[in-house]
């Protein structure tokens, strides 16, 4: 993979955070065509510029990461070309810059891994005993003992290719996969890969056994008390809310604490929301959902929250606040779609922040 280099002779940067005379922010759209077109080369040759604008902007400014949207853009554009190595190195260039790598980046990064093994495994399909390495001169077509030393070969399909390997290789790779689905919820819940690692060392310390799930639900309740206890609304409401998703998952109900992730991201508005805002219930249709009140005010709403509605015919309900503006036009609220307010407090933060929600 070419790495643009802001630096070098000849560069279109001016000055850090801007790449051909503009400013990183202003190449959204022209990102967006290029990917919707699908012009992936074009597409690659401009979000190296463009994430090398926003590393030059990052340290100029001493930031501790650079913008994150145009490494997921690149790492989208490279797992449509399934170029899996190369997409592995875009995420772990943003990792080295901001040194971890959590959320949906740390779980991209851990499916491009697993990809790139199964593309190596479909290419080079070994025709080789996993246990007692004799060529077995082409590769079982379905699971069962070696015709040599007589142990047992798993035979798995991967994309149409047959792959051999043995029952211990298997049943690690059924782990790894749970220990990922937790790991992905403890990310949501706001808990890095390293915390979930010590996490897991320390529960295996004290219970002689760590199950993946357990090292989640375990970081993610600290992590919902110690937002809440520090006043980080966001902290809190992402704990819960991943809590609220794992509930539903393992068909448990999960409204207790999904009423908590509801009222936090209500509390997120605080800064910027009157008291006296009109907001409005809108979301789900089912008639559950349709009760009273459909409308209150900002204040009513962080006193008695009007949702979730516990009867919602989903497995959870989805409703969410929106600004009522009089006029037959809403602006989203809790979801964050697009509330004049929400916007108006967005500009006001450094281009970093902005920039890190506008991805699609």
């Amino acid at each position: 993979m070419v790495v643009h280099n802001p630096t070098a002779k000849g560069s279109w940067m001016a000055k850090p955070g801007t790449y051909r005379g503009r400013h990183y922010t202003e190449w959204v759209d022209e990102v967006r065509r290029l990917k919707r077109e699908n012009l992936l080369d074009e597409a690659e040759t401009l979000l190296l510029g463009l994430i090398g604008a926003t590393e030059a902007e990052a340290q100029a400014k001493g930031w501790p990461s650079p913008a994150p949207g145009y490494y997921e853009n690149l790492a989208i554009v490279y797992r449509k070309q399934r170029r899996y190595l190369d997409e592995i190195s875009v995420l772990a260039r943003y990792r080295d810059f901001s040194g971890d790598l959590g959320g949906k980046f740390a779980e991209r990064l851990r499916k491009a891994r697993r990809l790139q093994e199964e593309a190596e495994a479909i290419a080079n399909p070994s025709t080789v005993c996993p246990y007692c390495a004799v060529d077995l001169g082409s590769v079982s077509q379905r699971t069962g003992a070696c015709p040599d030393c007589g142990e047992r070969i798993v035979v798995r399909t991967v994309k149409g290719t047959k792959v051999m390997m043995t029952e211990a290789q298997r049943e690690e790779e059924q782990r790894q996969k749970v220990r990922d689905k937790a790991l992905t919820k403890a990310n949501q819940a706001g808990a890095s890969t390293v915390e979930f690692d010590a996490e897991e060392e320390a529960l295996r310390e004290q219970l002689g056994v760590a199950l993946p799930m357990d090292v989640f639900w375990s970081l993610a309740n600290r992590k919902a008390i110690e937002g809440a206890a520090a006043s980080d609304w966001v902290a809190a409401a992402s704990a819960y809310g991943a809590m609220a998703e794992r509930l539903v998952e393992e068909g448990k109900d999960p409204y207790g604490v999904y009423a908590k992730a509801v009222k936090y991201r209500l509390m997120t508005r605080l800064d910027h929301t009157p008291p006296d805002r009109v907001l409005f219930v809108s979301g789900c249709d089912c008639p559950p959902c349709q009760v009273e009140p459909r409308k209150l005010t900002f204040s009513e709403a962080l006193e008695n929250p009007p949702i979730p509605h516990v009867e919602c015919k989903k497995k959870i309900c989805h409703c969410h606040l929106m600004d009522d503006r009089g006029e037959g036009e809403a602006a989203a609220g809790t979801s964050g779609s697009g509330c004049a307010a929400t916007m108006m407090f967005t500009l006001g933060l450094v281009a970093l922040l902005f920039f890190a929600i506008f991805i699609t």
